[in-house]
């Protein structure tokens, strides 16, 4: 019985996340490129629970710790679209740190680029 409600939870998911997070990313409000588009979509599907991916994000992160701002990261310096893919790439889910260290979501290497040109969108032009 366990397995059969696990099971329906993530037909669930897999169904209804979609929708919210498409209603959630209509009005992008970075309309640069394609890629930068891209990468705004899979960050607050996926990155915003624990980040907040950009200024006109409303909601807190749901971590009692949550990780840095997109914002804070992509003006951090000798940041770049390489050095945040190759953290993407070398991330991985600590259990036994406090915070926990980022998940790696295994994201595709088209929507990794597109996150990591999404951050450094965000950079301050100084």
């Amino acid at each position: 019985m366990t397995k059969l409600c696990i099971l329906l939870a993530c037909c669930i998911a897999v169904v209804v996340l979609p929708a919210i997070g498409e209603s959630l990313t209509n009005d992008f409000p970075y309309p640069e490129s394609a890629d930068i588009s891209h990468g705004y979509r899979v960050a607050t599907n996926i990155c915003r629970p624990c980040h907040v991916v950009g200024p006109q994000q409303t909601s807190r992160p749901i971590l009692p710790y949550p990780g840095p701002t997109f914002e804070s990261i992509a003006n951090r310096p000798g940041m770049t679209v390489d050095t945040i893919e190759h953290f993407l790439t070398s991330a991985d889910w600590d259990l036994h740190s406090r915070p926990v260290t980022m998940p790696n979501k295994r994201l595709s290497s088209k929507s990794m680029t597109a996150v990591s040109e999404y951050i450094m969108s965000l950079k301050a032009n100084s």
